[in-house]
C-alpha cells in the first residue's frame, strides 16, 4: 500500500505543535507507513524564520519529507526545486500581488506534485485550494482524523 502523503503548510505544523494526541496518532501513521508528511521549500523558509523570530516551531515535530517548489519562474527557484508550469500557482495567486498568497500558491503547486492531501489551518487558502484544485482533498487541521478515519487508516 503507497502512503497517504500530506502537505503541511506553516499554519497546520504550527497548530500541531500544540495537539499532542494527533501528533501521537500521526507519528503512529508514519511509523507503520500508512502516511507521510510533506513539506515543501516554502514552508521549510517559514518555519525557519519564525524560529527565528520565536514565533514557532523551527522545526516540524514530525518526521517530514523535505521536497522543493515546483514554479520554474525566474526569481521563485532555488536548487532542489522541479521545474514546473505553475498552472495552479497561477490560479491561486488570481491576480493579486502579496508575498502571502505568492506562498500559498507554491505551497498549493507542491502540493498537486508531491502529495494527496492538502493540510492547512488557514482558512482563506482553503477555500482558494478548494476552487484551484477541487479534485484534491483540502483539509484544516482538525478535519485531519475524520479523513484518516475515513480512508481507515485510523480507528
Amino acid at each position: 500500500m503507497t502512503p497517504l502523503r500530506l502537505m503541511f503548510d506553516t499554519s497546520a505544523v504550527r497548530s500541531l505543535e500544540s495537539n499532542g494526541e494527533l501528533t501521537r496518532a500521526l507519528k503512529d501513521l508514519i511509523d507503520r507507513k500508512l502516511i507521510t508528511i510533506v513539506i515543501c521549500r516554502t514552508v521549510s523558509e517559514e518555519l525557519w524564520a519564525g524560529n527565528r523570530r520565536k514565533k514557532g516551531p523551527g522545526i516540524p515535530v514530525l518526521p517530514v519529507d523535505y521536497v522543493g517548489n515546483t514554479v520554474g519562474a525566474v526569481g521563485l527557484m532555488a536548487c532542489g526545486d522541479s521545474i514546473g508550469e505553475g498552472l495552479i500557482f497561477d490560479a491561486l495567486m488570481d491576480g493579486a500581488l502579496s508575498s502571502k498568497r505568492e506562498k500559498d500558491a507554491l505551497v498549493g503547486d507542491a502540493t498537486l506534485w508531491h502529495a494527496d492531501v492538502l493540510v492547512t489551518d488557514d482558512l482563506k487558502f482553503v477555500r482558494r485550494f478548494r476552487r484551484a484544485a477541487p479534485s484534491r482533498t483540502t483539509v484544516r487541521l482538525r478535519e485531519l482524523p475524520g479523513v484518516l478515519k475515513a480512508r481507515g487508516l485510523l480507528t
